[in-house]
């Protein structure tokens, strides 16, 4: 399983697996996010619609960072998950999704 986990981080990019990891054995997450949902929070429908704003990226790549962002959401039903402190604009909850 971790051989899986392992193959799948290395399609993403190398700037984010550092913080893939802090994510993984923090035990305080803290983000502030103006314009968006933070990652974490993120519906399925919401992560897509975010994704499609590179217009550059094929159908697959949407689909394959979709669950990667999906998959990252498991740090938060772990047994001893972080604690989570999130700010953000009221404003994201009332806009539609994906306008890029």
């Amino acid at each position: 399983m971790a051989l899986l986990k392992m193959a799948e981080r290395d399609g993403l990019p190398s700037w984010l697996r550092p913080w893939l990891e802090a994510e993984r054995n923090a035990r305080q997450l803290r983000c502030f996010h103006p314009t968006l949902i933070p990652a974490l929070l993120q519906t399925e429908n919401y992560a897509r619609a975010v994704i499609r704003c590179d217009d550059l990226l094929s159908e697959a790549e949407v689909e394959r960072r979709v669950t990667a962002r999906m998959d990252r959401q498991d740090v938060l039903r772990q047994e001893n998950p972080p604690q989570l402190v999130v700010v953000f604009d009221e404003g994201v909850l009332h806009r539609a999704s994906g306008a890029c």
